[in-house]
């Protein structure tokens, strides 16, 4: 009997997760679709707009660098919730991971910022 309820807890497990990458293939797929027709309707247009300018990399620089700054700021308030007083009332491991998965973005943001940058300076 113990066995049956191992095997079925698998199985329920392994519906779970068929399902959800059935979800995220069908929002990829419908991303990519709307992706696809917005670049056939507004490509010329958006390739016009970028031509007329050189300072795409310095639009990227900025922009990468404020989301950066954004998400550093995030997570220090994630960590600081967490040696806090008022951490007790978060789940401690939820609030951790947050940290961790925010640092670890904004360092990517930021060494994006830093490539985008060392490109308008040569």
């Amino acid at each position: 009997m113990h066995t049956d309820n191992l095997t079925h807890s698998q199985a329920t497990s392994n519906t779970s997760l068929l399902v959800q990458v059935m979800w995220i293939v069908l929002i990829l797929s419908i991303a990519i679709g709307v992706g696809s027709y917005m670049l056939l309707m507004w490509g010329e247009t958006v390739s016009q707009l970028l031509t007329a300018t050189d300072k795409h990399f310095w639009y990227l620089s900025r922009a990468s660098g404020v989301i950066a700054y954004a998400l550093f700021w995030l997570a220090v308030v994630f960590g600081l919730l967490l040696s806090t007083r008022l951490g007790k009332h978060f789940n401690a491991a939820r609030v951790f991971a947050l940290h961790q998965y925010l640092s670890l973005i904004a360092v990517g943001f930021a060494v994006f910022m830093l490539v985008f940058y060392w490109r308008i300076t040569i």
